[in-house]
């Protein structure tokens, strides 16, 4: 029994070690891309709170902001990013999706977001795993499924387009 436990507290000790060194690293990420401290601070709180009310996994709600905010470069804005990265992470939940499923959209559409435009297989990937973000997509743009992967295909589907249709 004691061996069995101090396997499991190893195990424990393991885990939270590793999940605090991927905090500190997300907050690290946040810090790169933000103006100030304080703004740093703002967002990291901003971004777990969306994190605990939409269910969704804090280092991919974390990546999303990082990777959208750094592609758009000079014309970023915190509250902006911060608000796309709250409506896509609400979205994930409004659909049903399982952590796991979210987790993996959203990151897929953060790699796509985060080199300009969303095409090929993170296209393909959100389509099939959160098949939400097309219908917002679908809807602001007055595209049909079709139109957006032409579009995607093209290189059209590009951060900004993203961010204001959604």
């Amino acid at each position: 029994k004691q061996a069995i436990g101090l396997t499991l507290g190893n195990l424990a000790i393991g885990n939270v070690v590793k999940t605090s060194d991927e905090f500190k690293s997300l907050e690290a990420r946040i810090k790169l891309v933000s103006r100030s401290n304080l703004e740093a601070k703002g967002t990291f709180n901003g971004l777990m709170t969306v994190a605990q009310e939409t269910g969704t996994a804090f280092s991919a709600t974390a990546e999303l902001y990082t990777r959208v905010f750094r592609s758009l470069g000079d014309s970023a804005n915190s509250a902006e990013v911060l608000r796309f990265t709250k409506t896509v992470s609400q979205a994930m939940t409004v659909s049903g999706a399982g952590a796991q499923e979210a987790q993996a959209a959203i990151i897929q559409l953060s790699q796509g977001m985060a080199a300009g435009a969303l095409r090929g297989e993170e296209f393909n990937s959100v389509s099939e795993q959160a098949p939400i973000i097309l219908e917002l997509l679908q809807k602001s743009l007055g595209k049909t499924r079709g139109e957006l992967r032409k579009m995607a295909e093209e290189g059209q589907l590009t951060t900004q387009v993203i961010m204001t249709a959604v």
